[in-house]
Protein backbone atom coordinates (compact mmCIF):
# COMPACT_ATOMS: atom_id res chain seq x y z
CA UNK A 1 0.00 0.00 0.00
CA UNK A 2 1.44 3.68 -0.65
CA UNK A 3 1.45 6.10 1.55
CA UNK A 4 -0.86 9.43 1.65
CA UNK A 5 -0.66 12.12 -1.13
CA UNK A 6 -0.84 15.54 -1.41
CA UNK A 7 -3.15 16.55 -4.64
CA UNK A 8 -1.53 19.04 -6.90
CA UNK A 9 -3.42 21.06 -9.09
CA UNK A 10 -3.48 22.25 -12.47
CA UNK A 11 -1.94 25.51 -11.50
CA UNK A 12 0.17 24.29 -9.39
CA UNK A 13 -1.63 24.90 -5.77
CA UNK A 14 -1.97 22.69 -3.07
CA UNK A 15 -4.92 21.65 -0.31
CA UNK A 16 -4.80 23.08 3.17
CA UNK A 17 -1.49 22.16 5.09
CA UNK A 18 -2.16 18.58 6.78
CA UNK A 19 1.13 17.16 8.66
CA UNK A 20 -0.48 13.62 7.99
CA UNK A 21 -0.14 14.22 3.92
CA UNK A 22 3.94 14.67 2.77
CA UNK A 23 4.85 11.29 1.48
CA UNK A 24 3.75 12.08 -2.29
CA UNK A 25 2.63 14.15 -4.49
CA UNK A 26 0.05 13.42 -7.19
CA UNK A 27 0.40 16.24 -9.87
CA UNK A 28 -1.73 16.86 -13.22
CA UNK A 29 -0.39 14.33 -16.07
CA UNK A 30 2.65 15.70 -18.06
CA UNK A 31 2.56 16.84 -21.62
CA UNK A 32 4.78 15.99 -24.15
CA UNK A 33 4.10 18.81 -26.75
CA UNK A 34 6.90 17.95 -29.39
CA UNK A 35 8.56 15.17 -30.56
CA UNK A 36 9.96 13.11 -33.27
CA UNK A 37 9.44 9.47 -32.00
CA UNK A 38 12.33 7.83 -34.45
CA UNK A 39 15.24 10.24 -32.93
CA UNK A 40 15.31 8.10 -29.99
CA UNK A 41 17.95 6.16 -32.15
CA UNK A 42 20.07 8.86 -32.24
CA UNK A 43 21.18 9.34 -28.48
CA UNK A 44 24.93 8.50 -27.69
CA UNK A 45 25.27 8.07 -31.61
CA UNK A 46 25.64 11.66 -32.52
CA UNK A 47 27.84 12.75 -29.59
CA UNK A 48 31.53 12.51 -31.49
CA UNK A 49 33.25 15.04 -33.40
CA UNK A 50 33.49 14.18 -36.92
CA UNK A 51 36.69 14.32 -38.57
CA UNK A 52 35.16 15.21 -42.32
CA UNK A 53 33.19 18.01 -40.53
CA UNK A 54 35.31 19.10 -37.21
CA UNK A 55 32.95 22.26 -36.47
CA UNK A 56 30.21 20.55 -35.61
CA UNK A 57 26.81 22.17 -35.45
CA UNK A 58 23.14 21.79 -36.06
CA UNK A 59 23.15 21.36 -39.55
CA UNK A 60 26.05 18.73 -39.44
CA UNK A 61 23.65 16.55 -36.67
CA UNK A 62 20.70 17.10 -39.21
CA UNK A 63 22.84 15.11 -41.88
CA UNK A 64 23.15 12.40 -38.95
CA UNK A 65 19.15 12.35 -38.42
CA UNK A 66 18.06 12.17 -42.61
CA UNK A 67 20.92 8.71 -42.88
CA UNK A 68 18.67 7.17 -39.59
CA UNK A 69 15.62 8.81 -41.38
CA UNK A 70 16.03 6.58 -44.83
CA UNK A 71 17.07 3.36 -43.18
CA UNK A 72 14.01 2.94 -41.51
CA UNK A 73 11.58 0.67 -42.57
CA UNK A 74 7.26 0.80 -41.22
CA UNK A 75 8.42 -1.71 -38.76
CA UNK A 76 11.57 0.00 -37.43
CA UNK A 77 9.56 3.09 -37.14
CA UNK A 78 7.03 1.85 -34.85
CA UNK A 79 9.53 -0.14 -32.77
CA UNK A 80 11.79 3.11 -32.09
CA UNK A 81 8.13 4.98 -31.70
CA UNK A 82 7.13 2.48 -28.83
CA UNK A 83 10.27 3.01 -27.25
CA UNK A 84 10.24 6.70 -26.92
CA UNK A 85 6.88 6.30 -25.99
CA UNK A 86 7.28 3.96 -23.15
CA UNK A 87 10.26 6.53 -22.02
CA UNK A 88 7.57 9.21 -21.89
CA UNK A 89 5.22 7.01 -19.98
CA UNK A 90 7.46 6.23 -17.74
CA UNK A 91 8.50 9.84 -16.97
CA UNK A 92 4.56 10.68 -16.22
CA UNK A 93 3.82 11.72 -19.46
CA UNK A 94 0.30 11.02 -20.82
CA UNK A 95 -0.06 13.14 -24.36
CA UNK A 96 2.30 13.30 -26.89
CA UNK A 97 2.60 15.63 -30.42
CA UNK A 98 4.03 13.77 -32.48
CA UNK A 99 5.62 16.37 -35.26
CA UNK A 100 5.08 13.43 -37.73
CA UNK A 101 7.20 13.57 -41.55
CA UNK A 102 8.05 10.83 -42.35
CA UNK A 103 5.16 10.09 -44.72
CA UNK A 104 6.77 8.14 -48.06
CA UNK A 105 9.15 4.64 -48.46
CA UNK A 106 12.79 5.45 -49.14
CA UNK A 107 13.46 7.09 -52.36
CA UNK A 108 10.32 9.14 -52.26
CA UNK A 109 7.83 6.71 -53.48
CA UNK A 110 4.41 6.72 -51.86
CA UNK A 111 3.37 3.12 -50.32
CA UNK A 112 0.24 1.79 -51.49
CA UNK A 113 -1.13 2.71 -47.75
CA UNK A 114 -0.57 6.48 -47.77
CA UNK A 115 -1.16 6.63 -44.03
CA UNK A 116 0.88 3.32 -43.25
CA UNK A 117 3.72 5.56 -41.28
CA UNK A 118 0.91 7.62 -39.52
CA UNK A 119 -0.45 4.34 -38.29
CA UNK A 120 2.87 3.17 -36.75
CA UNK A 121 2.96 5.69 -34.91
CA UNK A 122 -0.28 5.59 -33.58
CA UNK A 123 -0.29 2.00 -32.97
CA UNK A 124 3.19 2.38 -30.86
CA UNK A 125 1.35 5.31 -28.54
CA UNK A 126 -1.85 2.89 -28.03
CA UNK A 127 0.85 0.27 -27.57
CA UNK A 128 2.03 1.85 -23.96
CA UNK A 129 -1.74 3.23 -23.14
CA UNK A 130 -0.25 7.13 -24.13
CA UNK A 131 -2.83 9.34 -26.13
CA UNK A 132 -0.98 11.28 -29.36
CA UNK A 133 -2.14 13.79 -31.01
CA UNK A 134 -0.07 13.54 -35.02
CA UNK A 135 0.76 16.24 -36.55
CA UNK A 136 1.11 15.68 -39.57
CA UNK A 137 3.59 17.43 -41.35
CA UNK A 138 3.95 19.57 -44.74
CA UNK A 139 7.56 19.62 -45.96
CA UNK A 140 8.27 20.56 -49.79
CA UNK A 141 11.58 22.24 -50.37
CA UNK A 142 15.61 22.31 -48.84
CA UNK A 143 15.31 26.20 -48.65
CA UNK A 144 14.71 29.27 -50.70
CA UNK A 145 15.65 28.40 -54.02
CA UNK A 146 16.82 24.85 -52.86
CA UNK A 147 14.67 22.06 -54.16
CA UNK A 148 14.45 18.82 -51.79
CA UNK A 149 17.89 16.96 -51.43
CA UNK A 150 17.34 12.96 -51.62
CA UNK A 151 18.03 12.86 -47.91
CA UNK A 152 14.65 14.75 -47.83
CA UNK A 153 12.79 12.58 -50.04
CA UNK A 154 10.57 10.51 -47.39
CA UNK A 155 9.32 13.82 -46.43
CA UNK A 156 8.41 15.48 -49.22
CA UNK A 157 4.67 15.75 -50.67
CA UNK A 158 4.40 16.40 -54.61
CA UNK A 159 2.16 19.97 -53.32
CA UNK A 160 0.26 21.83 -51.29
CA UNK A 161 -3.40 19.89 -52.01
CA UNK A 162 -1.68 16.71 -51.92
CA UNK A 163 -0.56 17.27 -48.57
CA UNK A 164 -3.77 18.39 -47.43
CA UNK A 165 -5.67 15.60 -48.87
CA UNK A 166 -3.27 13.15 -46.44
CA UNK A 167 -4.27 15.49 -43.83
CA UNK A 168 -8.15 14.76 -44.01
CA UNK A 169 -7.38 10.85 -44.73
CA UNK A 170 -5.72 10.86 -41.34
CA UNK A 171 -8.57 12.34 -39.81
CA UNK A 172 -9.64 8.57 -40.17
CA UNK A 173 -7.36 7.64 -37.28
CA UNK A 174 -8.61 9.93 -34.78
CA UNK A 175 -10.34 8.14 -31.61
CA UNK A 176 -10.46 7.85 -28.22
CA UNK A 177 -6.59 8.14 -27.84
CA UNK A 178 -5.82 9.55 -30.74
CA UNK A 179 -6.16 13.13 -32.38
CA UNK A 180 -4.39 14.92 -35.86
CA UNK A 181 -3.15 18.27 -36.02
CA UNK A 182 -1.38 20.07 -38.77
CA UNK A 183 2.27 21.04 -39.06
CA UNK A 184 4.29 23.72 -40.76
CA UNK A 185 7.99 21.83 -40.85
CA UNK A 186 9.41 25.12 -40.96
CA UNK A 187 9.63 28.16 -43.43
CA UNK A 188 12.50 27.21 -45.01
CA UNK A 189 10.50 23.77 -46.13
CA UNK A 190 7.72 25.10 -46.89
CA UNK A 191 6.71 28.50 -49.35
CA UNK A 192 4.61 31.09 -48.55
CA UNK A 193 1.47 29.93 -50.68
CA UNK A 194 1.76 26.48 -48.70
CA UNK A 195 1.54 27.93 -45.33
CA UNK A 196 -1.11 30.16 -46.21
CA UNK A 197 -2.99 27.22 -47.52
CA UNK A 198 -2.26 25.08 -44.49
CA UNK A 199 -3.16 28.03 -42.16
CA UNK A 200 -6.79 28.25 -43.76
CA UNK A 201 -7.18 24.30 -43.82
CA UNK A 202 -6.16 24.91 -39.75
CA UNK A 203 -8.81 27.39 -39.35
CA UNK A 204 -11.62 25.61 -41.29
CA UNK A 205 -11.32 22.45 -39.60
CA UNK A 206 -10.84 23.97 -35.93
CA UNK A 207 -7.26 21.92 -36.11
CA UNK A 208 -3.88 22.52 -34.33
CA UNK A 209 -1.25 24.13 -36.09
CA UNK A 210 2.28 23.45 -34.88
CA UNK A 211 5.76 24.86 -37.23
CA UNK A 212 9.54 24.82 -36.30
CA UNK A 213 10.14 28.54 -36.08
CA UNK A 214 13.19 30.54 -35.35
CA UNK A 215 15.17 27.41 -34.56
CA UNK A 216 18.24 28.90 -36.18
CA UNK A 217 19.91 32.34 -37.14
CA UNK A 218 20.19 30.92 -40.54
CA UNK A 219 16.76 30.18 -41.11
CA UNK A 220 15.89 34.25 -40.01
CA UNK A 221 18.63 34.86 -42.52
CA UNK A 222 16.78 33.23 -45.02
CA UNK A 223 13.22 34.27 -44.40
CA UNK A 224 14.65 37.72 -44.37
CA UNK A 225 16.45 37.72 -47.79
CA UNK A 226 13.54 35.68 -49.27
CA UNK A 227 10.46 37.51 -47.81
CA UNK A 228 11.49 40.42 -46.40
CA UNK A 229 10.05 39.23 -42.69
CA UNK A 230 10.97 37.41 -39.76
CA UNK A 231 9.60 33.98 -39.90
CA UNK A 232 7.26 35.02 -37.46
CA UNK A 233 6.00 38.30 -39.08
CA UNK A 234 5.57 36.10 -42.25
CA UNK A 235 3.59 33.42 -40.20
CA UNK A 236 1.40 36.12 -39.00
CA UNK A 237 0.63 37.72 -42.39
CA UNK A 238 -0.14 34.37 -43.73
CA UNK A 239 -2.83 33.82 -40.93
CA UNK A 240 -0.71 31.25 -39.39
CA UNK A 241 -0.64 32.82 -35.81
CA UNK A 242 -3.17 32.39 -34.35
CA UNK A 243 -4.58 31.04 -30.43
CA UNK A 244 -4.41 27.40 -31.84
CA UNK A 245 -0.70 27.99 -33.29
CA UNK A 246 2.31 26.64 -31.35
CA UNK A 247 5.81 27.77 -32.42
CA UNK A 248 8.03 25.27 -31.82
CA UNK A 249 11.80 26.65 -30.28
CA UNK A 250 11.22 30.10 -30.97
CA UNK A 251 14.79 30.61 -30.13
CA UNK A 252 15.71 33.46 -32.18
CA UNK A 253 13.12 36.40 -31.67
CA UNK A 254 12.95 40.02 -31.23
CA UNK A 255 10.97 42.76 -29.79
CA UNK A 256 8.29 42.58 -32.32
CA UNK A 257 8.10 39.10 -32.80
CA UNK A 258 7.23 38.96 -29.29
CA UNK A 259 4.43 41.23 -29.59
CA UNK A 260 3.19 39.27 -32.34
CA UNK A 261 2.96 35.88 -30.51
CA UNK A 262 1.29 37.57 -27.73
CA UNK A 263 -1.45 38.93 -29.49
CA UNK A 264 -2.10 36.43 -31.72
CA UNK A 265 -2.20 34.36 -28.38
CA UNK A 266 0.09 31.58 -29.65
CA UNK A 267 1.59 29.20 -27.36
CA UNK A 268 5.36 28.57 -27.51
CA UNK A 269 6.88 25.14 -26.97
CA UNK A 270 10.30 24.58 -25.55
CA UNK A 271 12.23 21.88 -25.90
CA UNK A 272 15.44 22.52 -23.69
CA UNK A 273 17.09 19.04 -23.91
CA UNK A 274 17.35 19.01 -27.30
CA UNK A 275 18.22 23.14 -27.64
CA UNK A 276 21.14 22.42 -25.57
CA UNK A 277 22.18 19.09 -27.33
CA UNK A 278 22.04 20.79 -30.51
CA UNK A 279 23.71 24.06 -29.84
CA UNK A 280 20.53 25.86 -30.72
CA UNK A 281 20.85 28.98 -28.15
CA UNK A 282 18.74 30.52 -25.36
CA UNK A 283 14.69 31.21 -25.87
CA UNK A 284 13.87 34.77 -24.88
CA UNK A 285 11.53 32.83 -22.17
CA UNK A 286 10.90 35.38 -19.31
CA UNK A 287 9.93 38.19 -22.31
CA UNK A 288 7.36 35.51 -24.09
CA UNK A 289 6.20 34.89 -19.63
CA UNK A 290 5.84 37.97 -18.73
CA UNK A 291 3.60 38.91 -22.47
CA UNK A 292 1.40 36.35 -21.39
CA UNK A 293 2.26 33.63 -24.31
CA UNK A 294 1.53 30.13 -23.00
CA UNK A 295 4.83 28.05 -22.78
CA UNK A 296 4.89 24.29 -22.71
CA UNK A 297 7.60 21.74 -23.18
CA UNK A 298 8.91 18.63 -25.47
CA UNK A 299 11.56 16.20 -25.64
CA UNK A 300 12.24 16.83 -29.28
CA UNK A 301 15.14 14.43 -30.38
CA UNK A 302 14.83 12.41 -27.00
CA UNK A 303 18.33 13.32 -26.37
CA UNK A 304 16.88 12.92 -22.77
CA UNK A 305 13.13 12.02 -21.96
CA UNK A 306 12.82 13.89 -18.47
CA UNK A 307 9.84 16.15 -18.29
CA UNK A 308 10.56 17.53 -14.91
CA UNK A 309 14.38 18.37 -16.45
CA UNK A 310 12.20 19.87 -19.33
CA UNK A 311 10.39 21.69 -17.64
CA UNK A 312 13.10 23.46 -14.70
CA UNK A 313 14.95 24.38 -17.46
CA UNK A 314 12.54 27.08 -18.42
CA UNK A 315 14.17 28.92 -15.57
CA UNK A 316 17.60 27.50 -15.58
CA UNK A 317 17.98 28.97 -19.34
CA UNK A 318 16.56 32.16 -18.15
CA UNK A 319 18.39 32.37 -15.27
CA UNK A 320 21.99 31.42 -17.87
CA UNK A 321 20.62 34.21 -20.39
CA UNK A 322 19.95 36.83 -18.01
CA UNK A 323 22.35 35.96 -15.38
CA UNK A 324 19.45 36.59 -12.87
CA UNK A 325 17.34 34.44 -9.94
CA UNK A 326 13.51 33.32 -9.90
CA UNK A 327 12.97 34.57 -13.29
CA UNK A 328 9.77 33.59 -14.49
CA UNK A 329 7.97 34.15 -10.65
CA UNK A 330 6.44 37.66 -9.75
CA UNK A 331 7.24 38.37 -6.62
CA UNK A 332 6.12 35.79 -3.69
CA UNK A 333 5.28 33.46 -6.48
CA UNK A 334 6.20 29.68 -6.29
CA UNK A 335 8.39 28.27 -9.02
CA UNK A 336 5.70 25.23 -9.12
CA UNK A 337 2.89 27.79 -9.71
CA UNK A 338 4.96 28.60 -13.07
CA UNK A 339 6.47 24.75 -13.88
CA UNK A 340 2.97 22.85 -13.51
CA UNK A 341 0.90 24.54 -16.00
CA UNK A 342 3.76 24.67 -18.63
CA UNK A 343 4.16 20.76 -18.06
CA UNK A 344 0.32 20.22 -18.20
CA UNK A 345 -2.76 22.41 -19.16
CA UNK A 346 -0.53 24.49 -21.76
CA UNK A 347 0.78 21.78 -23.46
CA UNK A 348 -2.85 20.13 -23.66
CA UNK A 349 -3.74 23.76 -25.25
CA UNK A 350 -1.04 23.10 -27.64
CA UNK A 351 -2.73 20.04 -28.77
CA UNK A 352 -6.13 20.09 -28.80
CA UNK A 353 -7.11 17.88 -26.08
CA UNK A 354 -8.15 17.89 -22.40
CA UNK A 355 -6.14 16.38 -19.18
CA UNK A 356 -9.31 14.37 -18.29
CA UNK A 357 -8.89 12.07 -15.13
CA UNK A 358 -4.37 11.84 -15.95
CA UNK A 359 -2.16 12.11 -13.09
CA UNK A 360 1.38 11.36 -11.91
CA UNK A 361 2.23 10.21 -8.65
CA UNK A 362 5.80 11.36 -7.30
CA UNK A 363 8.12 10.55 -4.45
CA UNK A 364 8.02 13.41 -2.10
CA UNK A 365 11.18 15.11 -1.76
CA UNK A 366 12.43 14.87 2.00
CA UNK A 367 12.51 18.53 2.02
CA UNK A 368 8.66 18.50 2.23
CA UNK A 369 8.59 16.54 5.14
CA UNK A 370 10.54 19.56 7.08
CA UNK A 371 9.71 22.56 5.30
CA UNK A 372 5.75 21.58 4.07
CA UNK A 373 4.08 20.89 0.95
CA UNK A 374 5.04 23.92 -0.74
CA UNK A 375 8.72 23.89 -0.02
CA UNK A 376 8.54 19.97 -1.31
CA UNK A 377 6.66 20.63 -4.34
CA UNK A 378 9.88 23.21 -5.33
CA UNK A 379 11.99 20.58 -4.19
CA UNK A 380 10.62 18.50 -6.68
CA UNK A 381 11.27 20.65 -9.92
CA UNK A 382 14.57 21.63 -9.12
CA UNK A 383 16.01 18.24 -7.76
CA UNK A 384 13.57 15.68 -9.45
CA UNK A 385 13.28 13.69 -12.15
CA UNK A 386 11.25 10.92 -13.79
CA UNK A 387 12.95 8.51 -11.60
CA UNK A 388 10.78 9.80 -9.07
CA UNK A 389 7.40 8.97 -10.91
CA UNK A 390 5.58 5.96 -9.35
CA UNK A 391 1.96 6.03 -11.24
CA UNK A 392 0.63 7.39 -14.59
CA UNK A 393 -3.13 7.48 -15.18
CA UNK A 394 -3.94 7.97 -18.94
CA UNK A 395 -6.59 10.54 -19.84
CA UNK A 396 -9.30 8.28 -19.02
CA UNK A 397 -7.64 7.33 -15.72
CA UNK A 398 -6.36 3.81 -16.83
CA UNK A 399 -2.77 3.09 -15.14
CA UNK A 400 -0.59 2.62 -17.59
CA UNK A 401 2.85 2.63 -15.20
CA UNK A 402 3.40 1.46 -11.76
CA UNK A 403 6.81 1.15 -10.56
CA UNK A 404 5.89 -1.81 -8.68
CA UNK A 405 3.72 -3.94 -11.15
CA UNK A 406 6.33 -6.35 -12.09
CA UNK A 407 4.04 -7.98 -14.41
CA UNK A 408 3.43 -4.79 -16.53
CA UNK A 409 7.30 -3.98 -16.21
CA UNK A 410 8.32 -7.52 -17.59
CA UNK A 411 5.22 -6.41 -20.98
CA UNK A 412 7.75 -3.24 -21.52
CA UNK A 413 11.33 -5.41 -21.71
CA UNK A 414 9.43 -6.85 -25.50
CA UNK A 415 9.13 -3.01 -26.64
CA UNK A 416 12.76 -2.25 -25.16
CA UNK A 417 13.93 -5.08 -27.03
CA UNK A 418 12.57 -4.67 -30.45
CA UNK A 419 13.72 -1.22 -30.64
CA UNK A 420 17.64 -1.82 -28.99
CA UNK A 421 17.23 -4.38 -32.15
CA UNK A 422 16.67 -2.08 -34.63
CA UNK A 423 19.16 0.14 -32.83
CA UNK A 424 22.07 -2.10 -33.49
CA UNK A 425 21.19 -2.07 -37.01
CA UNK A 426 21.86 1.14 -37.13
CA UNK A 427 24.76 1.48 -35.62
CA UNK A 428 26.20 -1.22 -37.67
CA UNK A 429 25.61 0.29 -41.03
Amino acid sequence: MRLPHVVVSADGSLPARDDSVVHHLVLPGFVNAHSHAFQRALRGRVETRSTAHPADDFWGWREAMYADANALSIDDVKALSAWAFLDMVRAGVVAVGEFHYLHHDVGGRPYDDALALSRAVVDAAASVGLHITLLETAYARAGFGRPATPGQARFIFQNVQVYLAHVDAALGLVGPSCSVGLAVHSVRACPRDWIEAIAAHARARALPLHIHACEQTREVDECLQEHGLTPIALLQACGALSARTTLVHATHLNDDDVALIAAAGATVCLTPSTERNLGDGLCRTGDLHRAGVPLCVGSDSHARIDIVDELRSLEDHERLRTRKRCVLTRPGQRLAEVLVPAGSTHGARALGIELGASSVAVAMPLEGHAGGDAVGLDAFFVGGSSDDVEVVRSLAGEVIFDDVDLGRLQRFVAIETAGARVLRRLQGR
